[in-house]
């Protein structure tokens, strides 16, 4: 009885994956709002080729990440997200390209 419950919510919550991947993002600039540029961003873009942007805090890892590559054209193999004490949101993105964060960066004018 307990197997078929847990089977039950996964599938909810694979359905609920599912139905948010299929949304079309209206406005992709709503939801990244602009690029961080600290020095540990810095080094984070030249070390683990990760970009950071402070973010819409109602959007989720999905909708960044798809905001992210409609603007950008680059993919994107992950994306972390925390909340700082500034009560922003901030998005740690993975570029899946070897050096391509560095190559954005130099485009947007950080290094």
């Amino acid at each position: 009885m307990v197997k078929k419950a847990v089977q039950g919510t996964i599938d909810r919550q694979l359905r609920k994956i599912k139905r948010d991947n299929e949304k079309k993002i209206e406005d992709p600039y709503k939801i990244l709002k602009f690029v961080l540029m600290t020095e540990k961003c810095v080094r984070i873009i030249e070390s683990e080729n990760k970009l950071t942007f402070i973010v819409e805090r109602s959007a989720s890892k999905n909708e960044i990440k798809r905001s992210f590559e409609e603007i950008f054209k680059l993919k994107v193999a992950g994306v972390n997200v925390n909340n700082d004490q500034k009560n922003r949101k901030k998005a740690f993105i993975r570029l899946k390209e070897a050096g391509a964060a560095g190559e954005l960066a130099v485009r947007l004018g950080i290094i």
